[in-house]
């Protein structure tokens, strides 16, 4: 059987001593791939390099996580709007699936630029934060 492992951050620095090892079981239990949620802006370094030197198996999510929406959230939204304009809104769905569709992910910074995801109960959740 073939999986998917679709959240794992194994780009953060908890994992530099054993991250060959994790991937050595990954692959033994059948994981092909995985998709590496954003963090924030402090983090992309390390998940873009992971990403790189996996390439074929790992894949980044651009985002901004629940826990990391702060006082600065219009920049990190900035910087979130940047790099899918880089990829010209070909996003995950690209990397996985092959498709080219990213309108997803335009949506979902769309609505967090506009103050939309405020209202969200996900957002509620972590505080409010927008």
């Amino acid at each position: 059987m073939r999986f998917i492992d679709t959240h794992t951050h194994l780009y953060d620095e908890a994992f530099d001593n054993d991250v060959e090892e994790v991937l050595g079981r990954m692959e033994k239990a059948g994981v092909q791939k995985c998709i590496l949620p954003a963090i924030d802006r402090a983090a992309y370094a390390r998940q873009s390099a992971f990403a790189v030197a996996h390439k074929g198996m790992a894949f980044e999510a651009i985002g901004l996580h629940p826990t990391s929406v702060k006082d600065d959230w219009r920049e990190e939204m900035a910087f979130v709007e940047e790099r899918l304009a880089r990829r010209n809104g070909a996003g995950l769905e690209q990397g996985v699936s092959g498709g080219t569709e990213g309108g997803l992910f335009q949506a979902v910074a769309h609505c967090c630029r506009e103050g939309v995801a405020g209202d969200s109960p996900h957002q509620r959740g972590y505080g409010g934060a927008l």
